[in-house]
């Protein structure tokens, strides 16, 4: 195991070209610009980025953190990113911008969340923990703004599940 940590600074990743397979910034299952376990880092710092037009096949659009790994993610905007739909209607996409899962919490401050989407849970983030015999992780949002973000079942903006927020 690796305890390391991944930084990203005034990064921009951008892909205009929102068709599968046909930019750069797309991912054939989680995390269409950045995917993150404890196997690769315990703390994935974003600041001053942008996240624009990335999709992803499964969850997170954007940025997909699992495992025991913590994200902080400060100044930075989250635009037009969104799960592509399943289409065998068989599993779910969730995390439009950013998903979050059984992580090791998330900081998320002074950022922006605009026009991204999920098809199913989490518009713009979608964070959930199993909790087994620990305690909850914490989804902190401060001086954050979200707006037309969408999901086709729940949280437009926030889905949270098992999380202290």
């Amino acid at each position: 195991m690796c305890s390391s940590d991944l930084s990203v600074f005034g990064a921009v990743a951008d892909n205009p070209d929102t068709l599968p397979n046909e930019a750069p910034n797309n991912a054939s299952s989680d995390g269409g610009a950045i995917w993150a376990t404890s196997d690769v880092a315990t703390l994935v710092s974003i600041q001053g980025s942008v996240f624009e037009g990335n999709h992803s096949d499964e969850d997170g659009g954007a940025v997909w953190v699992g495992g025991d790994v913590r994200l902080e993610v400060e100044g930075s905007s989250f635009e037009s990113n969104f799960t592509l739909p399943d289409p065998d209607h068989e599993a779910v996409r969730c995390g439009g911008a950013i998903a979050l899962a059984n992580s090791d919490g998330a900081l998320i401050e002074g950022s922006s969340f605009t026009n991204n989407r999920a098809e199913y849970t989490g518009g713009a983030i979608e964070a959930h923990t199993s909790c087994s015999g620990g305690e909850a992780s914490t989804l902190e949002v401060k001086n954050s703004t979200f707006s037309a973000n969408t999901a086709f079942c729940a949280g437009g903006a926030i889905e949270a599940k098992s999380l202290i927020v």
